[in-house]
């Protein structure tokens, strides 16, 4: 009998799904009439059309099904089905993806176009072994140093409090190792706290500060590339299979798609977003390349803090030699 019911109920959930289309909800913390968030709503038109309307995307913006953490999470109990998420979401679901957030791996756009051209694949594979499909990558800008008082050199943060994205990331260690004070928090959390003065700088990229106006209390911004905040479209392995195989050829299609477009618009309206912030007081500190480069050795004396696995040191090594560089770790 108890059987007999289970069967039931999955033949009735196979039939709802079939009868009423498969709905993806989407968490993304691209606030509400943003270009990301305009774009994914094009993407969701699209792949209604596709599909003949068997399957749609239900998107939730802003950050309200939580921080990428909380997201990868949900999806694992089924709460949510698909994900924009950067690199610190990657990471909550393969672990090496951290390396990717080290200061100063990545410094141009040429650089972060060849890593994805060799290890894209590398990654989706990796990821797909821990239950999700990588539909596209995306790009979500350059990440720059934000503060409320300007910042030339690593000296000048001593006297501030530095907001780290995750309570647990090992980067509130490093810039404690440094004599720099660090707290660890969800990026939802960066208006209130700036506020309230329990942080004075933090690192995010242009188009972020402007889209969340965090740039209004912190009106400094460190013209140097820390990294790139490389982003991804991904969706529950388990939700992806059960579209039939050419609708989600078709829907892989548009995604892909989409993801180039939104590298492309990320690109272009950085730019645009750092005129829009100067325009409204933001002063843009240039750095000399004597203190670039000071920078650069900073933040090397800290990658065997953020370097702590073999898989993220061998993964390290194997990036740092695609792109022609000398690895700092052991």
């Amino acid at each position: 009998m108890k059987l007999k019911c289970i069967l039931t109920v999955l033949l009735l959930a196979m039939f709802c799904t079939s009868a009423h289309g498969l709905t993806v909800k989407m968490g993304t913390l691209a606030p509400e009439g943003s270009t990301w968030y305009n774009l994914l709503r094009e993407m969701a038109e699209e792949w209604k059309q596709a599909s003949d309307g068997k399957v749609s995307i239900r998107i939730y913006p802003g950050g309200v099904t939580g921080d990428e953490p909380d997201m990868v999470r949900k999806m694992r109990i089924g709460q949510l089905q698909a994900a924009g998420i950067s690199s610190e979401g990657l990471a909550d679901i393969y672990r090496d993806m951290s390396v990717l957030q080290i200061p100063f791996l990545l410094t141009s756009n040429e650089e972060l176009d060849l890593l994805m051209k060799k290890m894209s694949s590398t990654f989706e594979s990796r990821i797909e072994e821990k239950g999700f499909v990588v539909l596209t990558w995306m790009d979500a800008g350059w990440v720059r140093l934000f503060s409320q008082s300007p910042v030339m050199t690593p000296e000048d943060l001593k006297d501030m409090t530095m907001y780290v994205w995750g309570e647990r990331s090992p980067m509130v260690d490093a810039w404690k190792s440094k004599g720099i004070k660090a707290i660890g928090l969800s990026p939802t959390e960066i208006y209130p706290m700036l506020q309230a003065g329990k942080i004075n700088a933090f690192s995010t990229t242009p188009i972020a500060s402007l889209s969340f106006q965090w740039f209004a209390l912190a009106p400094n911004m460190a013209d140097m590339k820390l990294g790139a905040l490389i982003g991804a479209m991904v969706v529950d392995k388990q939700t992806w299979n059960r579209i039939p195989a050419d609708v989600r050829e078709r829907l892989r299609q548009i995604t892909r798609s989409y993801g180039s477009r939104m590298v492309e618009a990320t690109r272009s309206y950085e730019k645009e977003a750092i005129e829009v912030m100067k325009s409204n007081g933001l002063k843009v500190n240039q750095i000399p390349e004597k203190t670039l480069s000071d920078w650069r050795s900073y933040a090397e004396d800290v990658y065997p803090i953020l370097l702590t696995t073999p898989g993220e040191k061998s993964l390290y090594r194997e990036i740092s030699g695609h792109l022609g560089k000398k690895a700092r770790v052991d």
